[in-house]
């Protein structure tokens, strides 16, 4: 990834960052913005949410604060083209969690019935 795509994607996440800070705990709490990718033209960003609680609030209320996000982005970096920012829930904790579930499946042994033949 080249310096100029890290370099805007880390403004775009302190941005977004600060603005999740602004969200009532009462909405979500310990909103945490886990990943910011461009797209290879610099026409969007895909921005991941996670929260405590409520990750579907926090992302709706960041959705409807991404004008202004857009707009503080660009007095910081010069471009031709300021990337709309999109949000979406970052799952990736819940499915950890479900593959460390089944990997811990696979390695406790299931006990089986041994059925024994009598003697004659």
């Amino acid at each position: 990834m080249s310096h100029r795509f890290l370099q805007i994607a880390g403004i775009i996440r302190s941005v977004v960052a600060r603005h999740a800070l602004t969200i009532q705990p009462n909405v979500a709490s310990m909103v945490s913005i886990t990943d910011v990718r461009l797209s290879s033209d610099f026409s969007y960003a895909d921005i991941s949410v996670t929260a405590l609680t409520n990750v579907e609030a926090a992302v709706t209320a960041l959705k409807r604060g991404s004008t202004q996000m857009r707009e503080e982005v660009g007095k910081v970096v010069t471009m031709h083209k300021l990337p709309m920012l999109r949000f979406r829930r970052d799952d990736a904790i819940e499915k950890g969690e479900q593959i460390d579930r089944l990997l811990a499946q696979i390695s406790t042994p299931q006990k089986k019935s041994v059925r024994r033949k009598k003697r004659s």
